[in-house]
């Protein structure tokens, strides 16, 4: 009976990955945590419940992040079986998340009334957690299944994507209520009012357009991960880059992260100004990533060229085990055993200003910085449009573009502004400031995307106040839920 207990959490956990891109059933997330929901209720103890929880999670996360054996195997050369190990011992450590949250809201099983409180604040709690400790791994939070269009999407500009795990997690509560004895049409009262409430702040328009729109063309690459960072390719791959560019008359192009695979200062001068000559004359700025080095440190950095002083921009928020290794001295000799060479990037600094360029000022963040909306929206309300450079090719031609695009849209939505995605090797996307996909590149194509873009300003409450919101709505209804239980 315990084992079917498992099983049937770890398959609950794996299907609700279909909530998210590129699938994106995002009403089957609630569905499938109401049912994890209803058998952590029925069990005897908190560690059955834990256990259930554990489960959950891990076949979640393992289903939802199976692409990072690309990223270890494939190209970090990592021996198979160390990478699959890898990869349960990291979706282990993800899913103790779960396990915590199951027993706090098993300790509330025989109170209906407040698993309204504490099974959404738990919930929230914890996609919150997993963002912020040990640098963060948001990926896969509970509320990007609601991007860009599912029934609870309008919160996050309200309450950020927590509070959206939060409002699924409020949602998951009631359906399972509409299932108990006596609670059947309280559930569905309070489904449809949520739903309503939804729609009636999605209507709501928190930032204005500014300016005139500009021409934008979005270039991916798409140089295999493979050749990327071969010496004797990276002649080919700036010819490659120069010709694309040279196709361009908008007024703003933006190339991917790393698309120069060689440091800024060893870019041969000619090719810079032969570029720079070309952009002028067409009244035009460029975007580039490249890795640079300034005083003995190495940065992952975006820098502009073009009719516009020329700046840089610095990754701030960097990969654990991709672009850094956190506690060397357990973990670097581990990876030289393994045979990964990885020399570690430096941060940039924490406050950057927004790029000039093409008359706007430019929000960049790279590849993986945009699951962390708490950090983009500090460039706000300076910030006119947002920029993502990215090389998703790091995890092959599978479903993680996808989901990184649902993280792109997130950002978007949440600050009212457009998000413009350069990626090598795809999905290269122009996204509205609703969240809304206007136009895209498919993965492993070679072209540019070419539209036209506006610039916005103003504050959603989320861009005001970061994850605040969320956090006192959640700590004080697991305070009142305390409470209560303590009274009764």
């Amino acid at each position: 009976m315990w084992r079917r207990e498992i099983l049937l959490a770890l398959f609950i956990g794996a299907l609700s990955t279909l909530a998210f891109s590129p699938t994106g059933f995002s009403l089957l997330l609630p569905v499938t945590l109401a049912v994890w929901l209803d058998r952590i209720f029925r069990q005897r103890s908190g560690k059955m419940a834990a256990g259930l929880g554990f489960s959950f999670g891990l076949g979640f996360f393992l289903a939802g992040i199976a692409w990072i054996y690309i990223s270890l195997h494939v190209y970090g050369g990592m021996p198979a079986p160390l990478t699959g190990l890898a990869l349960f011992l990291f979706s282990s450590c993800l899913a103790l998340y779960w396990l915590c949250a199951a027993r706090l809201i098993w300790h509330f099983r025989e109170k209906p009334a407040l698993h309204l409180l504490i099974v959404p604040a738990s919930l929230g709690l914890m996609d919150w957690l997993r963002g912020t400790l040990f640098t963060g791994f948001p990926w896969l939070s509970l509320g990007y299944s609601q991007i860009p269009s599912g029934w609870f999407h309008g919160f996050d500009p309200l309450l950020g994507i927590y509070g959206v795990s939060l409002i699924i997690g409020l949602a998951a509560a009631l359906l399972r209520l509409v299932f108990v004895s006596g609670w059947s049409m309280k559930g569905l009262a309070g489904l449809g009012l949520l739903i309503l409430v939804s729609l009636g702040i999605n209507s709501i328009n928190y930032t204005h357009a500014v300016g005139s729109p500009f021409s934008v063309r979005l270039i991916q690459g798409n140089i295999p991960q493979s050749i990327k960072w071969h010496p004797e390719e990276a002649i080919k791959t700036l010819e490659h880059y120069r010709t694309l560019i040279d196709a361009s008359h908008e007024r703003l192009v933006i190339l991917p992260e790393t698309a120069f695979p060689v440091f800024s200062n060893m870019l041969p001068k000619s090719f810079l100004s032969g570029i720079a000559t070309y952009l002028r004359r067409n009244n035009s700025d460029l975007l580039y990533g490249v890795p640079e080095e300034a005083d003995g440190r190495y940065y992952n950095s975006v820098m502009s060229l073009g009719v516009s002083p020329s700046q840089v921009y610095r990754k701030r928020h960097l990969v654990p085990f991709g672009e850094f290794v956190p506690l060397k001295f357990i973990f670097k000799p581990v990876m030289a055993w393994l045979n990964i060479p990885l020399d570690d990037f430096n941060r940039g600094s924490r406050e950057q200003p927004p790029i000039l360029a093409a008359g706007q000022k430019i929000a960049v963040d790279v590849c993986y910085e945009d699951n962390f909306g708490n950090e983009i929206r500090r460039s706000l309300p300076q910030a006119t449009v947002l920029v993502n450079v990215t090389d998703d090719a790091w995890f092959g031609h599978v479903y993680a573009a996808s989901q990184h695009l649902q993280i792109s849209e997130a950002r978007a939505l949440e600050t009212g502004r457009y998000m413009l995605r350069a990626t090598n090797t795809g999905i290269t996307a122009i996204i509205n400031e609703h969240g809304k996909l206007l136009s895209e590149l498919p993965p492993g194509v070679t072209g540019a995307l070419i539209g036209n873009v506006q610039g916005y300003e103003g504050m959603t409450p989320y861009a005001r106040f970061g994850d605040i919101l969320m956090l006192i709505l959640s700590i004080s209804m697991i305070g009142v839920a305390f409470i209560f239980r303590t009274r009764q």
